[in-house]
């Protein structure tokens, strides 16, 4: 009935009541994500984690599809997950991050969505024009090798003299999208995305 409990018979009109035990739904109690260098840190806590199975890290580039990048089993109570397989399409735009919570019957809840800007304030690597058609300007300063890398990872071009910028011909690449990787002096890898109409 609506008190939670299940009446399973009587004896002489007297109804023998077997309580059982409500489970709480899980409650996540912070939600953070947080870029570190070109990778996205997510870090959350939960309380009453019963019959939970596990965790799955959804990420979107647009907010509204989702795609699972990761999972967790559930272990309770504090968790700890680096994205580090974003994919070029989402550089320098907004990452949208949320946590599907799966329980043992199949059941599911999800928190509230979090959102990353990966492009900071001083990202170095600019290209013009992008998307470029015969040539692209490759612009990075403190780059001590640039390389031009494409959708399967394979380094297409590798170029060490980046004192200057670099001027491409473009007309030699398939049409596609490519990663910009330059590798900083300071030991991190700067990414921009490059189209090639």
């Amino acid at each position: 009935d609506a008190t939670g409990n299940i009446y399973v018979g009587h004896e002489s009109g007297n109804s023998i009541v077997a309580k059982y035990a409500q489970t709480l739904p899980l409650k996540l109690l912070s939600f953070t994500a947080q870029k570190e260098n070109n990778n996205v840190l997510l870090n959350w806590q939960t309380a009453n984690e019963v019959n939970v199975s596990h965790i799955n890290i959804q990420r979107s580039s647009n907010g509204t599809v989702f795609t699972t990048v990761g999972k967790v089993g559930a272990k309770c109570c504090e968790y700890s997950y680096v994205d580090n397989s974003l994919p070029f399409m989402v550089y320098g735009s907004v990452v949208y991050y949320r946590l599907e919570m799966v329980d043992k019957d199949g059941s599911k809840t999800y928190s509230e969505v979090r959102t990353i800007e990966l492009r900071g304030t001083n990202y170095e690597v600019r290209l013009f024009p992008n998307p470029a058609k015969d040539f692209v300007t490759i612009e990075c300063k403190d780059a001590k090798e640039i390389l031009i890398v494409d959708y399967l990872g394979k380094t297409i071009k590798q170029y060490t003299n980046t004192s200057q910028p670099q001027t491409i011909n473009t007309k030699q690449f398939a049409k596609g999208v490519y990663i910009v990787k330059a590798m900083m002096s300071n030991g991190e890898i700067k990414t921009e995305k490059l189209v090639v109409e």
